[in-house]
């Protein structure tokens, strides 16, 4: 009998746990971004816009149509030929934050795809970083504030600016996408207080047996 008692405590404190984690992880939340088009420019090298704190920024361009056609550079550890773009995204605070992004050329005739991002310096933005200081896009969530600038600084080899330089705003938005958890967490806690409360009453009762 007290075998069984001990191993309904056990249980029981198991059920807590496992009930408190389960609930607490219902209550989670994850912050993406609804982005919107800020601005766009055509054959332009730079190009600005406001941002609030918390707000993410995020460039994209479109190639020129001499990038089809222009000598890239062949370097030992990129498998196709290739040119380099240098960004450069300045915040309020003049706080610099630079990009170097790898456009590779798959096929004689096709427009240089990007082939990588990597962060050079983080300043003005907040960035997910992965190894070797890759990341995913040209952008970040912005750290105050103002107006922000992003620019190409450096094309290599040199050629005419992209078609078009486009700005996007995230406005972030919280979810919560584990609260279906939430009702399994409520009811193995109720359950493990359950077996506790019947615990203890059979304790109580064992003990004033004994006397």
């Amino acid at each position: 009998m007290l075998i069984l008692k001990g191993s309904i405590l056990i249980v029981a404190l198991f059920l807590l746990l496992i009930g408190g984690i389960i609930t607490a992880y219902s209550n989670m939340s994850i912050t993406e971004f609804e982005m919107r088009s800020l601005d766009q420019k055509n054959n332009v090298y730079e190009i600005s816009g406001f941002f609030e704190e918390g707000e993410k920024l995020v460039v994209k361009w479109w190639p020129a149509d001499e990038w089809r056609n222009i000598t890239l550079l062949y370097e030992p550890d990129i498998p196709y030929p290739a040119m380099f773009l240098y960004f450069n995204i300045t915040g309020p605070l003049l706080n610099s934050t630079y990009f170097e992004v790898i456009l590779a050329r798959k096929k004689i005739g096709e427009y240089p795809e990007p082939y990588s991002f990597s962060v050079k310096k983080a300043g003005s933005l907040t960035i997910p970083i992965q190894p070797n200081n890759k990341t995913k896009e040209v952008g970040g969530v912005v750290n105050h504030t103002g107006n922000y600038t992003a620019s190409i600084d450096m094309i290599i080899p040199r050629t005419t600016p992209p078609y078009y330089l486009r700005l996007l705003k995230g406005i972030p938005q919280k979810n919560y996408p584990y609260t279906y958890l939430l009702p399994v967490g409520i009811t193995t806690l109720t359950l493990g207080v359950v077996m506790l409360v019947w615990y203890k009453k059979n304790l109580k009762k064992s003990r004033h047996i004994r006397k």
